[in-house]
């Protein structure tokens, strides 16, 4: 609702990830990143159901804009069409992987062309 894309971890995950305990997002990167080098990138099942959730959080803002444009708010309806297009990519938690390892990559290759 918030526009926060961020995946969620259970609290175990998350309190390991504090104290640096954690393996669980290395190995995320590092299966991602053997995906990448094979070109087997496999589809997720989770995407649908991102996707579907996305359409209702989009769906409800609008309605949202809509009755405050009834209200005569147009002013706070457009800033309210404003954040829906603002809203990030809805990304599951290996796309949001795999596009920082690819930003990365880039990233070195403009380091390495520039020397």
């Amino acid at each position: 609702m918030r526009g926060v894309v961020k995946p969620q971890k259970t609290d175990g995950i998350y309190r390991a990830a504090l104290r640096r305990a954690s393996t669980h997002y290395r190995q995320k990167a590092e299966a991602v990143a053997r995906e990448l080098t094979s070109g087997d990138v496999k589809p997720e099942p989770g995407r649908v159901r991102l996707l579907a959730t996305r359409r209702e959080v989009v769906r409800g803002w609008n309605e949202v804009a809509d009755n405050l444009v009834l209200q005569d708010q147009v002013d706070l309806a457009l800033a309210v069409r404003n954040f829906v297009k603002r809203l990030p990519p809805e990304r599951t938690e290996r796309e949001w992987i795999r596009a920082r390892l690819l930003e990365q990559s880039r990233a070195r290759d403009d380091r390495d062309r520039s020397r």
